[in-house]
This record gives C-alpha cells, sequence and structure tokens, in this order.
C-alpha cells in the first residue's frame, strides 16, 4: 500500500496525468514513442497503461548502464525496444520508425558541446512529420540545495527552441508550467525542405 501511495504521489508530481494524454495527442501517425534518457522507465510505463492505438510500439533510449538493465526487465503491454545511446547520438534508425521522441527532464543528461548533434541525430531517424517534445524545470524552481550539480545543467525554454530549430525542427508548441507550474514543455515537427 505505501509503494502505491508513494508512485501516486510521484505521479501527480511528475504531473503525467495530464502529460501522457498530452504526447498521445501529439503522435503525428500511428508508430513507436521512444523515451530518450528513459531512466527508470516510469513515462513508458503509464504509456503503456493510457492503451492507444497511436502507440503501437516503445523506444527506451538510456545512456547509463545501470538503467539500461533495469529497462530490460520492464514488462509492457507494447513491443519494447531498450536502445543503448552514445553522449553524441541517440542510435535510433528508420528502422525503430520512431513518429514522437520526448525527453523529460533529461536534456541535462546530455552534455552540452553535444546536445545539438545529439538532437541532429535524432531528427535524422525519424520520418517527415515526425515530433520531439522536450520537457524539463523551469531554471527558476530549481533549487541547488535540491539538485546539487544537475542545477547548474539545466536548460532554459529558449535554449531548447534553439536546440530543436538547430537540427532542423519547426517548434509548433512552446508553453511554459506545464504540465505541472515546475515545468516547460516545447514541440519541434520534422517538416520536408
Amino acid at each position: 500500500f505505501r509503494k502505491k501511495m508513494e508512485s501516486a504521489k510521484r505521479l501527480a508530481c511528475l504531473g503525467l496525468d495530464d502529460y501522457v494524454p498530452f504526447l498521445i495527442d501529439q503522435m503525428p501517425r500511428p508508430g513507436c514513442l521512444a523515451d530518450v534518457c528513459a531512466g527508470t522507465g516510469i513515462l513508458l510505463k503509464h504509456i503503456a497503461a493510457a492503451g492507444s492505438d497511436s502507440v503501437t510500439s516503445l523506444a527506451a533510449v538510456e545512456i547509463s548502464e545501470h538503467c539500461l538493465t533495469h529497462l530490460s526487465s520492464l514488462s509492457l503491454s507494447l513491443p519494447l525496444s531498450v536502445v543503448e545511446a552514445g553522449q553524441a547520438s541517440p542510435n535510433l534508425t528508420p528502422a525503430h520508425n520512431v513518429c514522437l521522441a520526448v525527453c523529460l527532464s533529461s536534456l541535462h543528461v546530455i552534455p552540452a558541446e553535444s546536445r545539438q548533434e545529439y538532437l541532429s541525430s535524432l531528427v535524422s531517424s525519424m520520418p517527415s512529420g515526425g515530433r520531439v517534445v522536450i520537457t524539463d524545470f523551469d531554471p527558476s524552481f530549481v533549487s541547488k540545495k535540491t539538485f546539487g550539480p544537475a542545477a547548474y545543467r539545466r536548460v532554459s525554454v529558449e535554449t531548447c527552441r534553439t536546440l530543436l530549430e538547430g537540427a532542423g525542427l519547426s517548434v509548433i508548441y512552446s508553453r511554459g508550467a506545464f504540465p505541472t507550474p515546475m515545468w516547460w514543455t516545447v514541440v519541434g515537427e520534422k517538416r520536408e525542405g
């Protein structure tokens, strides 16, 4: 019971009850949804549980060997590909059929000098119309006491927009205070030409 309560509190804190339907609405066509720097896989679990026909498979993209081991053990209701990524490349290919890639509170995990290359590589593996959703903490809400050194690596929504445009995407959505007041969310779309 205690574990269930902790899980419910974490879900409410992340705002996933609003965020997951939003992500499903961002799917341009039925296909694979990729969670970039997937961590514990909590996002993938809730997307799979949502049962949408738009999400036909999932990809967990991760840099950490520890997380890769954990993600490989997940039991989900959708086909799951676990992808070991480099710090400058997500190692996704067109064969993964990724229509939507999500980077939830993990852009800071990718070294600053590699972020543009990483996102450009991610976009190159996606079909025209594919979308990238990036959500992260607003730096003004980040406590250095709580987050430690990671607080210094948080990025602003303006930096995110620049990175997505640098990767050849058109920014089609940009919103602060979503999915909770502490977050911002930006969506980029890959277009022909």
